[in-house]
């Protein structure tokens, strides 16, 4: 046992169901949702685009902020059901979308909400497990959300064809409050705080070695620093001009991304709108879930054979 009456097996295999419950707040369906939109809706791709565009950016201009503030509080799990609740009313909100402006009013919500929601799984995760297993529970997190997002994106094609169309939203509300439930079956003592910030030293200072604390160590934390003062993020962040490449990689990929499905029409040469072209803009998203999933399985076999940068 680890911890206490739960194993440490058991809170891994529950951090691994928090990921898949979690999937579609962090990701949104978006692909259904804008489908949903240009034919439930009637709106314009341009308004969806637009709608689009402003909820990533409403989620990168808070990541950084999300995930100070995450890596600094420890009661992870009460800013994970937080962040849940803030979906799930967005979800709710997006039901009856009466007017644009609540609807965009319900996407940001949505998009600040799923910006906590990654740091927050990192932080337990990393608190957990600790450094050693991180890489390796890391991989395993992403096919559970890839699974996830699959399942439920699978769910809401199928009640969309039984004539739910709003089931998409039905789905992402249920998803977040069983995430927001199941965050708590993680126990507060097994997320240790110094782990979970990054620190090789757990609570006690005593490093956590194949997830059981052992090797006692000296009692000051300031030793870990060698006697330097702790620098802040922003000064890490500018200082490291690789993490600001990757940084800004990573902003204009998503912002690409939101380009793709409001120009499926032109894509798929057939009006989205239409059956047929509904119909083969949810087989693209089911196909490209699957082929997601399957690269992320292929890459956790793979993963210390090629390395993380030739992948990347």
């Amino acid at each position: 046992e680890y911890m206490g009456v739960i194993s440490r097996d058991t809170t891994s295999f529950m951090l691994t169901a928090l990921n898949f419950f979690s999937a579609p707040v962090r990701d949104g369906l978006l692909p259904i949702v804008l489908i949903y939109l240009l034919r439930m809706q009637g709106w314009q791709s341009s308004d969806v685009f637009r709608l689009l565009s402003i909820q990533l950016i409403a989620s990168i201009s808070v990541q950084t902020l999300a995930g100070d503030i995450v890596d600094k509080s420890p009661p992870k799990r009460g800013l994970f059901a937080c962040a849940c609740l803030a979906a799930f009313i967005a979800a709710l909100f997006s039901i009856f979308p009466r007017s644009i402006n609540l609807v965009l009013a319900a996407r940001i919500m949505f998009g600040v909400a799923s910006a906590f929601v990654t740091p927050c799984i990192t932080g337990m995760t990393l608190g957990v497990v600790g450094e050693e297993h991180f890489a390796a529970q890391t991989t395993t997190n992403e096919i559970a959300r890839k699974s996830g997002n699959l399942v439920a994106t699978f769910l809401s094609i199928v009640l969309w064809w039984l004539g739910y169309t709003e089931s998409v939203f039905v789905i992402i509300a249920i998803f977040s409050i069983m995430s927001a439930v199941l965050v708590f079956w993680i126990p507060y003592e097994h997320i240790d705080a110094m782990l979970a910030r990054g620190f090789q030293y757990g609570r006690n200072n005593q490093r956590m070695k194949s997830g059981i604390f052992t090797q006692p160590v000296a009692a000051d934390h300031d030793k870990l620093w060698h006697g330097q003062k702790e620098i802040t993020y922003a000064q890490l962040f500018l200082k490291e001009k690789h993490l600001l490449v990757l940084c800004a990689v990573v902003m204009l990929f998503y912002l690409g991304f939101a380009c793709v499905t409001p120009r499926l029409d032109q894509e798929l040469g057939v009006d989205v709108t239409s059956d047929k072209g509904i119909a083969m803009a949810h087989a693209m998203t089911l196909v490209s879930s699957c082929a997601s999933l399957a690269a992320c399985v292929w890459i956790k076999i793979r993963l210390d054979d090629l390395g993380r940068k030739q992948l990347l």
